[in-house]
């Protein structure tokens, strides 16, 4: 039909495929009647002949369930009575526009050939008589109307619609699958009546599109109004969908997951991948949830311990493949088991500049500008854990993790409650206010002898300085195991690990700090002479990324290691004259 005299058909909806969606609601709906008596019998007959607690417990939870069955039958034939009433409301509609349509045709044909009489008789000197004219003006006035009405019928429309879309999602939200009072916008709530009848029957692509277009915070605010029933139902269905999206419980990223990584494991148990295994194996049996599974990019996540625990960390290793993730595994389990009441997740969720040809791992973080990607990355994770205001956040990162960090504060938004640093080549930045916190919010590890912060830093000053405006951390103490060098940070019963610890819970006392010694001073101002521009540098390539960006941080970045090399050295010697070359010497048989 052409539509085109009142702009288009003001009721596009079609009556059929609604009465259908309405007979799958009723026919789910008997479903459910029918399960609920089987199981109502299932379930004494279980209670008869499974005695004890658990078999008490088991017939109870399953009476709830059958019970809880009922409200969402009901539920499930109101929404389809509410959809009969919609096609009933949209038939009647759909009439009108027709009867309009082809009453506004009718009037615009007769202008029509009225306008090409007029065009003869002007044509020939005649004109066009007064009662063509008032016929004339009279259509027009007709025709003028029907459009009017059209708009109406538009309007009743649009509002028929909203309002049954928003009906059904609270009928069927409560049903076990989307509470009603999910943050969405009004574009979202038209998907989220498609989500609501697409999980009825088992089709979870509507769940993806919805999800894949809100941001981490989104996606959280949506999981918490969704049972945790359905939200394991999702992973299950479609783990490739789940398991990595920020926003989503950590629980159900882990049920999503492990799904994906046991189907890897016997593949690679198949095809006797064992360089595949020796990542699998440790993985899957550290007893903490895998979080993060994507191994295509290098990127994986270990939880221990309880999202909803009091203080949550984040801990971001550095540098390394799938060589090293069974160490950060084992360091974050290490700062979980000592520190009470905690969650401690173990973040690899970027794509770190790793050893390529000739270049060692150190040479190419200088030329890559990967830790910005990952910047992004850990606040779109940070942000999808929805901590409660009662929860802390802790950010841990060492060595090139730090790096990435220092990204994240001082540029993308990461808001945590503390942060502490371990073996840190720089944070990108010229001092702690750079990163947006306070001295009381900021901690540094630099343990003797580490290359990477003694001899490799270039990313910025150094945190562990007392210029940077942060608090430096002990990392040995009298009667604990030994830390020196890079890779010693997480050293069960060490003074190191008890900071890392102490700063979690917000206990860090005056036996944590190492306050700041003269030779620190002098090594911290002898920097500052070699390289006066390290300030400046810094501020500008933190700013600019106009042509020539890259060029300019890889200088900046040059002339800062120079400048930790010199720092280093003269609070060595300035300590003690033979300390300079104990650690150049220990730095090159490492």
């Amino acid at each position: 039909m052409d539509w085109s005299a009142i702009g288009g058909n003001p009721v596009p909806a079609q009556v059929a495929p609604i009465l259908g969606c309405s007979r799958l609601l009723r026919h789910s709906a008997g479903d459910l009647r029918r399960w609920r008596a089987q199981a109502d019998s299932l379930f004494t007959r279980t209670g008869l002949v499974w005695q004890g607690p658990a078999g008490n417990a088991y017939a109870r939870s399953g009476r709830q369930l059958a019970r809880q069955s009922f409200v969402w039958e009901r539920r499930m034939y109101a929404a389809a009575a509410a959809l009969v009433d919609f096609a009933t409301e949209l038939d009647r509609l759909d009439s009108r526009a027709v009867e309009l349509v082809r009453l506004a045709n009718s009037y615009r044909d007769e202008l029509q050939s009225l306008q090409v009489a007029e065009w003869y008789d002007l044509r020939f000197g005649i004109g066009m008589p007064t009662l063509a004219r008032e016929q004339f003006r009279a259509l027009d006035d007709r025709l003028s109307a029907a459009r009017q009405q059209a708009e109406q019928l538009r309007a009743a429309y649009a509002g028929c619609e909203s309002r049954v879309v928003g009906q059904i999602a609270e009928l069927c939200g409560a049903a076990a699958l989307i509470a009603p009072g999910a943050v969405l916008t009004a574009a979202q709530q038209a998907a989220l009546a498609t989500l609501v009848t697409g999980e009825l029957i088992g089709n979870f692509d509507a769940a993806n599109r919805l999800l894949t277009g809100l941001d981490s915070q989104q996606v959280a605010a949506l999981f918490a109004d969704l049972d945790p029933a359905a939200a394991r139902a999702l992973a299950q269905a479609d783990p490739t969908g789940l398991g990595n999206l920020d926003g989503v419980p950590l629980a159900v990223r882990a049920t999503a997951n492990r799904i994906l990584a046991e189907r890897d494991q016997q593949r690679a148990r198949a095809t006797g991948d064992r360089k595949r295994l020796a990542v699998l194996d440790p993985l899957l049996d550290s007893g903490g949830s895998l979080v993060v599974y994507q191994p295509s990019a290098d990127r994986y996540g270990v939880l221990f311990g309880d999202q909803q625990a009091a203080h949550v960390a984040v801990f971001v290793p550095g540098v390394g493949g799938d060589a090293n993730l069974a160490g950060w595994v084992d360091d974050a389990y290490a700062v979980w088991a000592r520190t009470p009441n905690s969650a401690v997740i173990m973040w690899k969720g970027y794509h770190d500049p790793g050893e390529t040809g000739l270049f060692p791992d150190a040479v190419n973080a200088a030329f890559t500008g990967r830790a910005e990607d990952g910047a992004r990355n850990l606040v779109s994770f940070a942000d999808g854990l929805a901590l409660r205001p009662d929860q802390s956040l802790t950010i841990v990162a060492h060595s090139y993790g730090s790096v990435l960090a220092g990204v994240a504060l001082a540029r993308d938004g990461l808001a945590p409650t503390n942060v502490v640093a371990l073996g840190s080549p720089g944070m990108t930045v010229g001092n702690v206010g750079d990163l947006h916190l306070s001295k009381g919010q900021f901690f540094d590890e630099k343990a003797p002898g580490d290359p990477v912060a003694d001899l490799l830093g270039g990313m910025g000053a150094d945190p562990a300085s007392p210029g940077f405006g942060g608090t430096r951390l002990a990392t040995n103490g009298a009667g604990m195991p030994s830390v020196s060098g890079h890779s010693e940070y997480f050293g069960r019963g060490s003074r190191a690990l008890d900071g890392i610890s102490h700063v979690i819970t917000g206990q860090v006392s005056g036996s944590d700090v190492q306050q700041p010694q003269l030779s620190d001073r002098i090594g911290a101002a002898a920097r500052l002479a070699v390289n006066p521009l390290q300030g400046p540098l810094d501020s500008l390539t933190g700013s600019y990324q106009g042509p020539g960006a890259g060029r300019l941080q890889l200088v900046d970045h040059l002339l800062g290691g120079v400048g930790g090399q010199v720092q280093t050295g003269v609070a060595n010697l300035a300590g003690s004259p033979g300390s300079a070359l104990r650690a150049v010497t220990h730095f090159l048989i490492r």
